[in-house]
């Protein structure tokens, strides 16, 4: 099993709202002759009036892919 992962945050020092956070997950399983794989990538960014989320999911069984997933979605802030 293994794992890979990489998170990256960032904002404009005079622009509170404009803070973005993107997230990148790999995960490999194996066991004999059998392997698995998933990938996630998750991109939150935001303005004064909503949040914005992009990510996109991603499974392999051996060299064939068999599940993609993406989202694209927008939340009102302060609606959690």
């Amino acid at each position: 099993m293994g794992l890979t992962s990489l998170s990256r945050y960032s904002i404009e020092y005079t622009d509170s709202p404009s803070a973005k956070a993107e997230h990148e997950w790999v995960w490999e399983y194996s066991r004999e002759d059998w392997q698995a794989k998933t990938k996630t990538n998750t991109f939150i960014i935001g303005d004064l009036k909503n949040f914005y989320l992009k990510a996109e999911s991603i499974a392999w069984e051996g060299e064939v892919e068999v599940f993609r997933k993406q989202w694209d979605k927008k939340y009102l802030r302060g609606h959690f």
